[in-house]
């Protein structure tokens, strides 16, 4: 592996571990709910709690159009990648091609 692909995949791993969900440990989307701290849950967690798992603060009302927008952006790992998909890249298109 070229170190262009190392950092690359160094940089997937750490962005994919900042936008883990503290509940579940899935990846938020843009439809993930955040809390006036600024700590994220994914949508499905976010129904079923009515204050951050973090802090204990509440969700907030409005979408963080910024970190949505990046969420949608940013690459990251296939979710199967633990199947063995060595992908990275946006998920949603991915998603439907995936061999695993």
């Amino acid at each position: 592996m070229d170190e262009f692909k190392e950092e690359y995949l160094a940089l997937a791993l750490d962005f994919q571990k900042l936008a883990e969900c503290p509940v579940c440990l899935g990846t938020l989307d843009a439809s993930h709910r955040q809390c006036k701290n600024g700590h994220g849950v994914c949508s499905t967690c976010g129904t079923k709690l009515s204050a951050c798992p973090t802090c204990s603060e509440s969700f907030v009302l409005y979408k963080p159009t910024l970190t949505n927008q990046l969420l949608e952006r940013l690459p990251r790992l296939c979710p199967f990648a633990d199947h063995g998909c060595s992908e990275i890249l946006l998920v949603k298109s991915h998603e439907q091609f995936c061999e695993f």
